[in-house]
């Protein structure tokens, strides 16, 4: 017994320090992914049961699974993937000779790597068998589709969740749960949000019957799907810890579009990022309390936590990045252009978090926070008496999407550039390890 308290101490001990050097972590050029054709990542995910199956997205149409732990080529200071399945997306009308439709959204299944869904630019759901490659069943929408979702708790449904973006013949933005055995939209959550439309959709890990939309109107609003005429709950940034009002039509979240949601690995917090106001291209990160559970009374509002990360601005002319909390300018190294246009601001994009070995955070596990910033990734920490943050920059051009692999302790990032990055806390390499005076 004394030996395995010490091995599980040594293990705790370890794994301590190697979270300690998270905000330290660069990307591995010794490994590779590689992929058919040279074109823009949209999105990815990895499998929540092994953390082993990659899921990519990309411009082309073409879905990629990428097996992390079973390399092609290896080697003492490289290693190099190659897809271990691919197919295009294409509609079945469109024939074989066609291109396929950019993809916006990919997402396993919670419980079962056996299945995975997309959303593409032809407004069109995929549900695709993952051992056939085949899509099974699709739903098309008169509106574009900006992002998907399935509850990682609920028993009772298996409801896909999504966010419409924009229609003129809507009076407000909408969302749609799908029933994937149906094929067809189950239940709609209609108003509320502005006709700009929606840009983030995720279920809370908490209560299967919770979702959480995010708009181009800067609002983040709470859904009991069983009563979906009026949202539950509404965010509001401006915090008032004595109001007991659970939802206003006045609330916002954000002053600018909602770019990311996404709730902590413990359920325990509620992170979004978008804008901030302080200009137009201004954004920042926002920390929130969850709201109830399942098993809690409805009265835990869901409030805005006393955390500053700043205002993060991009200055194109300078290339450099204003921290407004500090008051003061931080340089990049920048490997690219990192030119976007307007319209590219808006595009929802998949941030992560990890907990972090230092600190507490109101009962929780402290976090690490990795946010796609254009061509930038930022790296912010939080906990009860502190934050940080880091910019980093790798990529060439926008960076779509960040997936932290917490069984191997390494980062994911893809971006229009076409690269799929690695960073991993202990490189292959020590070749790999840039000073951090480069930033």
């Amino acid at each position: 017994m004394s030996g395995l308290h010490h091995s599980l101490l040594d293990y705790k001990c370890q794994t301590t320090y190697l979270r300690s050097r998270i905000q330290d972590i660069d990307v591995d050029h010794g490994i590779v992914f590689s992929f058919e054709s040279n074109t823009q990542l949209c999105d990815m995910t990895i499998d929540s049961v092994e953390s082993r199956l990659l899921l990519v997205g990309s411009h082309d149409g073409h879905i990629y699974i990428f097996d992390v732990e079973d390399p092609s080529v290896w080697s003492l200071d490289s290693v190099r993937h190659t897809s271990i399945a691919s197919v295009c997306n294409r509609s079945k009308s469109s024939g074989l000779m066609s291109k396929g439709s950019p993809l916006v959204c990919v997402q396993w299944y919670p419980v079962d790597s056996g299945l995975f869904i997309s959303a593409s630019a032809n407004k069109m759901l995929g549900i695709w068998d993952t051992n056939r490659l085949e899509c099974v069943t699709s739903v098309s929408f008169a509106q574009s589709l900006s992002w998907l979702s399935m509850s990682p708790v609920a028993c009772s449904h298996n409801l896909i969740a999504v966010s419409l973006g924009p229609c003129s013949n809507e009076s407000s933005g909408r969302a749609v749960l799908v029933d994937p055995l149906m094929g067809c939209t189950a239940t709609t959550l209609l108003g509320s949000h502005s006709q700009s439309g929606l840009t983030q959709i995720t279920w809370s890990p908490r209560a299967a019957y919770v979702v959480v939309t995010g708009g181009r109107d800067g609002r983040v609003l709470y859904w009991d799907i069983r009563f979906p005429t009026k949202p539950i709950y509404s965010l509001n940034k401006e915090n008032d810890p004595q109001s007991d009002l659970g939802y206003s039509n006045e609330a916002i979240a954000h002053t600018g579009p909602v770019l990311g949601l996404k709730f902590s690995s413990d359920g325990l917090h509620l992170i979004s990022w978008g804008g901030s106001g302080l200009t137009v291209s201004a954004a920042s990160l926002r920390l929130w309390t969850p709201g109830p559970g399942d098993c809690e009374q409805s009265s835990h509002i869901p409030r805005l936590r006393p955390v500053n990360f700043g205002n993060i601005v991009l200055n194109s002319e300078s290339d450099q990045l204003f921290d407004a909390r500090n008051q003061t300018f931080t340089s990049s190294n920048s490997s690219g252009s990192g030119n976007q246009s307007p319209q590219s601001s808006v595009l929802p994009i998949r941030l992560d978090t990890t907990h972090w070995s230092i600190g507490d955070l109101w009962g929780a596990s402290s976090l690490c926070i990795f946010v796609p910033v254009k061509n930038r990734l930022l790296i912010a920490s939080a906990s009860k008496y502190d934050t940080s943050t880091k910019i980093i920059t790798r990529h060439f051009s926008k960076i779509r999407a960040c997936v932290w692999n917490d069984r191997h302790l390494e980062l994911y990032t893809c971006g229009a550039d076409g690269n799929l990055f690695t960073w991993p806390i202990l490189p292959l390499s020590s070749n790999n390890v840039i000073d951090d005076d480069q930033f």
